[in-house]
């Protein structure tokens, strides 16, 4: 009686029905996400516990997926047991048997890996610079540099980012991300995924004429210069090309605003005078920033299970394959 009702739950019509629903569960769910962008912006992390935190009504197509999903965990469940009690019983076709018994024991895994990743993963954004980002799991992440690698027509191709990661056994890595090539740590459980990248200007350094001092100067950061102190208040950009406002506080307390262009060539405010020096502006300092998705994924050992299983029963299907063949 009771193995009549698991071949009956796990027939294999009924799996098949099963994954049709699951099928269309999947498009009517990409349907909904174009729709409502607001709820499921770009880079959508995938994490089903947003789908609960509030329940909504825009979310029918995920709780209706999550319960096709569960009988058709039932149904290969029901199915694996009858191939195993078939494997005992049976004297003939042992290999083929197995290999049904592996290849149903995988795809339990992966569904399994799939709902462990989605309630208990964890997907971050954030932007990492020089100063370092402090990722938990992963360590104390740098961007040493930001390469934008173009098409001939001028079009993004792609973008490259050096990393300088420490992490917190004190291990220091160097590692470059791309597009499709993120930094993967702790055998795939940690993962850092490039979003975009832009060498934003952060600064600029301008050189004495008399000494051939360089100061490097930085937004709202006094820097010491002989008798005095200069700030970098802003730059910005205008019709005569990129220009900057400095403070200039002297030894006595008194305060004056410095303009000067940042450019190379000679001009109209091209020096800037500082106590009794003059400098000139040399170059702007750039600050490498990446965008990024951190993803943790702790069902990563399920899946590499899965996969290995699920390679082991292929194998063993070859000899039923070749003896179709020839």
């Amino acid at each position: 009686m009771l193995y009549s009702l698991i071949k009956l739950v796990g027939h294999r019509d009924l799996g098949f029905i099963l994954g049709l629903v699951v099928v269309f569960n999947l498009a009517i769910g990409s349907l909904v996400m174009n729709i409502y962008t607001d709820l499921y912006p770009p880079f959508f992390p995938f994490d089903l516990n947003y789908f609960f935190d509030p329940v909504r009504i825009e979310h029918s197509w995920l709780y209706a997926l999550i319960i096709t999903f569960t009988l058709y965990g039932i149904n290969l469940s029901a199915c694996l047991i009858e191939s195993a009690v078939e494997l005992i019983q049976s004297k003939s076709q042992r290999l083929h048997r197995t290999a049904a018994l592996l290849i149903h024991l995988a795809l339990l895994l992966t569904m399994g890996a799939h709902l462990v990743d989605g309630f208990y993963g964890q997907t971050q954004h954030g932007v990492i610079s020089q100063e370092g980002v402090l990722i938990p799991g992963i360590g104390l992440v740098r961007t040493e540099y930001i390469e934008n690698i173009q098409h001939p027509d001028g079009s993004l191709k792609d973008t490259k980012v050096g990393l300088k990661i420490e992490r917190a056994n004190g291990e220091k890595i160097n590692q470059t991300i791309a597009y499709n090539e993120p930094a993967i740590f702790d055998n795939g459980e940690w993962e850092i995924i490039i979003q975009s990248g832009e060498n934003k200007v952060r600064g600029f350094i301008i050189k004495s004429d008399n000494s051939g001092q360089e100061i490097s100067l930085t937004t709202e950061i006094a820097k010491q210069v002989g008798s005095g102190s200069v700030t970098l208040q802003g730059m910005i950009n205008t019709q005569m090309g990129p220009f900057a406002q400095l403070t200039w506080q002297a030894e006595d307390g008194t305060t004056e605003t410095k303009i000067i262009a940042l450019t190379t060539t000679a001009g109209r405010h091209s020096s800037l005078t500082l106590g009794q020096e003059v400098f000139q502006f040399k170059e702007l300092t750039y600050r490498p920033m990446a965008a990024v998705m951190v993803r943790y994924n702790p069902a990563i050992l399920l899946i590499a299970l899965a996969l290995f299983i699920s390679t082991i029963g292929l194998i063993m299907l070859k000899p039923v394959w070749w003896r179709r063949e020839h």
